[in-house]
């Protein structure tokens, strides 16, 4: 019974942060990465991406940080479907957060 009670609460904890990480996900990034999304090409983006080998992200977008230009929000697909957020600092080809649901703003 007391393995179950902690399988229980531990799915409790990794919903609700799940829930709160989706929420944050689009909420905070509006005044830190502002628009318009960018779509050309990036070379340092390109080789984060192939050095973490992320899979679905063919195509991307992305916004750079207005307080720090090291750091971009970059959102990746394939087919332009299904979409998934990273926080990236290319230039160190690192990815430090993700991934992200899908930002309502992308197109």
């Amino acid at each position: 019974m007391a393995g179950l009670r902690r399988r229980w609460r531990l799915a409790v904890f990794l919903f609700t942060g799940a829930g709160l990480a989706a929420w944050l996900a689009w909420e905070w990034h509006l005044p830190v990465y502002p628009g318009p999304w960018q779509t050309g090409p990036q070379s340092e983006l390109d080789d984060t991406i192939r050095a973490h080998n992320l899979k679905g992200c063919s195509r991307y977008q992305y916004r750079q940080n207005a307080q720090n230009s090291i750091e971009y929000l970059v959102y990746c697909t394939t087919e332009g479907q299904s979409w998934q957020g990273y926080l990236m600092l290319p230039g160190l080809q690192k990815i430090v957060a993700g991934p992200f649901p899908p930002d309502p703003t992308l197109q």
